[in-house]
């Protein structure tokens, strides 16, 4: 029995040998071969094996020098590639700092706004905006609960951005200096005159009722006037871009650039202005 039980064993290695080796039995083979042919050939004294013995063993050496090379490859393209990482990992770090120092820059610049003037001012985030169209606004993240109301100016530490013409409890809704129904009374920076800006197209408005006798430079600055019920005096609009004399009509074209770039705004303030009441007799 105990025969039987260790022929049944023998059998069941032979089995599995053969099973492990049978996938890999032509590799085997031509290992073999290969292995005998090299034997022969260098225990062959003749003159002609020997000279092609030497050819073989340069073929070897030169092979082997080769073979040193590829994991040497492979670890460069493993190198390269975790420098690569390492790399666009200090990019964003570095576009982080960038980032950060930007809006540090613009922090300061509103703190310093804040501290400079004297009105009222309430913080708001742009939360949404279209400034690419006709009829241009801006979501903010203020409402009701927050003091807005309805037309209170809405700025920037660069100068006019709106007024508020919408509100909920949580949100407003502003509409922007460069919107077809905007208008604001201005005046140029030197010059005791205030005449009516329009948004024309684009980030260019038009500065309407200045006369021809008024001086006006490329370059002059454009302020809100005191002329007006809605916005506080000597907020900055923009500068002029192009004016002309026509030869007919008593009034300059001017067109004029607003400071604010609307495209990047971000965080903006909402004025709570001192309200003007106009007397009731004079019928308005």
């Amino acid at each position: 029995m105990a025969f039987f039980n260790n022929f049944s064993c023998d059998s069941l290695k032979k089995d599995s040998i053969q099973n492990l080796i049978e996938p890999y039995k032509e590799y085997i083979l031509l290992g073999s071969l290969l292995i005998s042919s090299l034997f022969l050939i260098f225990s062959n004294s003749n003159p002609q094996i020997a000279k092609f013995r030497i050819y073989a063993l340069e073929f070897v050496i030169s092979m082997q020098d080769k073979a040193i090379w590829i994991p040497k490859i492979f670890g460069a393209i493993s190198e390269n590639e975790e420098l690569r990482k390492q790399n666009f990992n200090l990019t964003i770090e570095l576009n982080n700092l960038r980032f950060a120092k930007l809006e540090n820059e613009k922090l300061r610049s509103q703190l310093n706004f804040v501290e400079n003037v004297n009105l009222e001012l309430i913080s708001a985030e742009v939360i949404s905006k279209s400034v690419l169209g006709s009829v241009n606004s801006i979501i903010l993240n203020v409402g009701e609960k927050d003091s807005v109301e309805m037309n209170m100016p809405i700025v920037t530490d660069l100068g006019l951005v709106g007024k508020v013409v919408n509100i909920s409890e949580n949100y407003s809704l502003g509409q922007l200096l460069l919107d077809k129904n905007f208008n604001v009374g201005a005046k140029i920076l030197g010059l005791d005159i205030t005449g009516i800006l329009t948004w024309k197209e684009g980030n260019t408005c038009i500065l309407q009722d200045i006369p021809k006798s008024a001086k006006i430079s490329r370059g002059d600055s454009v302020f809100t006037s005191e002329l007006g019920t809605l916005f506080p005096k000597n907020i900055l609009i923009g500068t002029v871009s192009y004016s002309e004399i026509p030869q007919t009509g008593i009034s300059q074209y001017i067109e004029v650039n607003p400071s604010v770039d609307f495209l990047a705004l971000r965080n903006v303030f909402i004025v709570k202005a001192e309200k003007y009441v106009i007397p009731e007799e004079f019928g308005y």
